[in-house]
C-alpha cells in the first residue's frame, strides 16, 4: 500500500523525508539566488565613471589605449543599459572597470619601478661618498 508522498509508507518511509529535505533546498537554493543577485549596472557604470574621472585627473602615467578601451566599454554599457539589456550592461561594465583598474595598477607598478630607481642611485651615491670619506677608492 503505497501512497504519494508527503503520507508516510510503511514500504519505503525514507522516502519522503528525503523528497522533503531535497524540496526545501531547492526552495532555499532559490530564495538565495534572488538576494544574491548582481549588481545593478547603474551601480557599476556610475562606480566606473567616477573611477576614469579621477583616473584621468591623477598624476600617474595611465596608457591612454586602456582608458580608451575602459571609456569605450562603458559606452556600450550604457547603450546596453538603455536597451533593457542587464545582463550584457552588466558584463560590459565590469570589463570596464577592470581594465580600468589593470591600468591603475600598471601605472602605479611604473611609478614604484621609478621610486625603486631612484633610490638605487642616491644609495650609490652614498657608497661613494662613504668610500671617499674613507680615503677608499673604488
Amino acid at each position: 500500500m503505497e501512497k504519494i508522498c508527503g503520507v508516510f509508507t510503511p514500504e519505503n518511509p525514507r522516502r519522503c523525508v528525503r523528497q522533503g529535505k531535497l524540496t526545501v533546498l531547492a526552495i532555499l537554493l532559490y530564495v538565495s539566488a534572488c538576494v544574491t543577485q548582481p549588481p545593478s549596472p547603474d551601480l557599476i557604470i556610475e562606480e566606473v565613471k567616477q573611477g576614469l574621472v579621477q583616473l584621468q585627473q591623477s598624476d600617474l602615467p595611465l596608457s591612454a589605449s586602456e582608458l580608451m578601451q575602459a571609456q569605450q566599454l562603458l559606452n556600450q554599457a550604457k547603450y546596453a543599459q538603455e536597451r533593457k539589456q542587464i545582463v550584457v550592461a552588466t558584463r560590459l561594465a565590469e570589463r570596464a572597470r577592470l581594465i580600468a583598474q589593470l591600468a591603475l595598477a600598471k601605472a602605479s607598478l611604473h611609478q614604484a619601478e621609478v621610486l625603486n630607481d631612484e633610490l638605487r642611485t642616491r644609495i650609490d651615491l652614498l657608497r661613494l661618498a662613504r668610500q671617499h670619506s674613507n680615503g677608499i677608492r673604488p
